[in-house]
């Protein structure tokens, strides 16, 4: 293993994430990519053995699949979190070109009550 990989966080299973050891090392970056990872573990136990991350800010973060659907996801986290932020990943969502039948969702954590609140996008 080298320097950089035992700085940043890993995923066991169970979806717990191993904070880096140092606590400077925590940037918005680590703290979003460990709750992609906690949403990773949350898709496939929810059916979803095939997930992709998406590593940048496209849009999307995650997109799933089984053998009867795709879902394409955003993840929101952080302690202000606000509907406009949802609206907005949501839009981002809704303008990404996808299959038809594709489910689009941005997927909040509450650090609080410690869980997942989903807002599902619509399709007409």
């Amino acid at each position: 293993m080298t320097d950089d990989q035992a700085r940043l966080p890993m995923t066991v299973p169970g979806g717990r994430v191993t904070p880096p050891k140092r606590r400077r090392e925590w940037t918005n970056y680590t703290r979003g990519r460990a709750q992609e990872y906690r949403a990773i573990e949350k898709l496939k136990r929810l059916g979803f053995p095939h997930v992709q991350r998406s590593a940048g800010s496209h849009g999307v973060d995650l997109i799933a699949t089984n053998e009867r659907e795709i879902i394409m996801v955003a993840v929101a986290s952080g302690v202000n979190v606000t509907r406009s932020k949802i609206d907005a990943d949501l839009q981002r969502l809704r303008d990404t070109p996808a299959p038809p039948g594709t489910r689009r969702e941005c997927w909040e954590w509450c650090s609080t009550r410690r869980q997942w609140t989903r807002h599902r996008l619509e399709t007409p």
